[in-house]
């Protein structure tokens, strides 16, 4: 195990792990969501499990973001290496729009049916269905509850490629006045400790203040005006540390704090919910400033820690590395048809709960190994590599 902080500008083994964590824990979670209050595509017959949405809501405000940030330092290092911006994001629109087409037309169609049946809806046979599901334009046929085709949770690689195509144009357009730029900026920063932890912080609050309006709506580009800016933020923000010691330095030296800052934070925010605090406040304004310094805290913790892990190449990390995007393209339609086929046995909680992780890890991991990995070219629809 490393005692000292990242230094280099080689490949980050340790954000590959952080990387692979993050996507698995998106499995936990979209389980959860099969039992938690909070609106699904379908739920549970277990549900609502009260107890569930504590670790839920600690768990929500930092899994996405921090893939942002790594997102945003994994184009860093690509860019950096690609011969020219143009073909750069050629490669990248292709590696990314490909799944987004083929999840909305075929892996998020059994979601969308599954949630018709939930909501009482007759969506037809198979066949009618998926003609409706399919027919332009992009809207909800009469008498669906839902848009479609649906991304559903693949929105986060269609922000992904969207907010690439920003930084990759404004770095074009700067003709690397970008790179220079943030990289003065965070080395200037990264001299006060408690200025670079701040900063980031600061900048999403402000981007809560602005865009506050639209910090409930939906992931559907339009109109969800707070996550995109905070979403470009992060990007940014990786886009910017990527390569710069001092910053993973300081990182390394703010550990300590940022973990107990994100503890405290973690436990106002838990408290908030509960209205045990400023109960005769705006609780939701609140609610999502605690959130977001709370989020911070926790993702500043994990890039400082993260820094611990062993550095050394390996074959298991190697395959994990491939795997997870297939996995995320994959894993929430499995765990909707498996949860719904599940209901029909009258499990209890504890044993379906289990048999739905199980199942769903399985499940995925299998396809993406007798399938996805013999799929040659095919590969990239489901987010795999070709590897004939």
């Amino acid at each position: 195990m490393n005692t000292q902080p990242y230094i280099g500008h080689g490949r980050r083994i340790d954000l590959d792990w952080l990387r692979i964590v993050l996507f698995l824990l998106l499995i936990l979670f979209h389980v959860g969501m099969f039992y938690v209050a909070w609106p699904w595509h379908v739920k549970s017959g277990h549900a609502p499990v009260d107890w569930l949405r504590w670790p839920m809501l600690l768990m929500n405000p930092w899994r996405i973001p921090a893939l942002f940030i790594i997102s945003g330092i994994a184009l860093r290092f690509a860019l950096d290496k690609a011969n020219s911006h143009p073909a750069f994001m050629r490669r990248r629109f292709v590696r990314l729009i490909l799944p987004i087409l083929f999840g909305m037309a075929v892996v998020c169609a059994p979601q969308a049916y599954f949630e018709l049946l939930e909501d009482g809806v007759d969506p037809g046979n198979l066949a009618s269905f998926y003609a409706n599901y399919l027919m332009p334009p992009w809207a909800s046929p009469d008498g669906w509850n839902t848009i479609t085709p649906t991304w559903n949770h693949l929105w986060y690689v269609v922000y992904v490629l969207l907010l690439s195509a920003c930084i990759v144009a404004l770095s074009a357009l700067l003709n690397g006045s970008l790179e220079r730029a943030l990289d003065i900026w965070v080395e200037r920063l990264s001299r006060v400790p408690v200025v670079f932890v701040a900063t980031p912080m600061l900048v999403s609050f402000v981007i809560l203040y602005f865009f506050q309006n639209s910090v409930d709506a939906v992931q559907m580009v339009w109109g969800d005006w707070h996550r995109l800016a905070n979403s470009l933020w992060l990007m940014l923000f990786g886009f910017a540390i990527a390569k710069q010691a001092a910053a993973w330095s300081t990182l390394w030296q703010c550990r300590w704090g940022m973990l107990w800052l994100s503890g405290f934070l973690g436990a106002v925010l838990m408290l908030d919910v509960t209205q045990i605090i400023w109960t005769d406040l705006n609780q939701d304004a609140y609610y999502y400033i605690t959130r977001n310094f709370y989020s911070w805290a926790v993702m500043l913790a994990l890039f400082a820690f993260v820094q611990q892990l062993p550095r050394g190449s390996d074959a298991v990390r190697t395959y994990l590395s491939d795997a997870v995007f297939p996995y995320y393209v994959l894993h929430q339609t499995v765990i909707i048809i498996v949860g719904v086929w599940l209901g029909q046995f009258d499990l209890g909680l504890t044993a379906e709960w289990l048999t739905l992780i199980a199942a769903t890890v399985l499940i995925t991991a299998l396809l993406y190994h007798v399938v996805i990995r013999n799929m040659g070219r095919a590969a990239v629809l489901l987010g795999g590599k070709n590897l004939s």
